[in-house]
């Protein structure tokens, strides 16, 4: 195990970059992550982990839209009528 912690990262900031860059995956919109998947096959197509791990955020969070949504429609119980 190794216990000297290794250097730090530095991120650079290049004014170049869009806004959504620095963001880790997990807070990237669907905007975004639809702008990053467009950005990456522009520029940078070799890199594949980063498209796949985009592809598969993009998915998971679109795939709950697709489903349809029964809770409004749905009741827990009947209605009665009382006439």
């Amino acid at each position: 195990m190794n216990s000297v912690p290794g250097p730090a990262v530095d991120v650079p900031s290049n004014p170049k970059l869009p806004r959504w860059a620095m963001k880790p995956l997990r807070y990237l919109t669907l905007g975004e992550l639809a702008d990053a998947l467009g950005y990456l096959e522009r520029n940078r197509p070799e890199d594949d982990v980063l498209g796949r791990a985009l592809a598969a955020e993009l998915a998971r969070r679109t795939a709950g839209d697709a489903r349809p949504d029964n809770r409004q429609s749905r009741r827990p119980w009947p209605r009665l009528r009382l006439t």
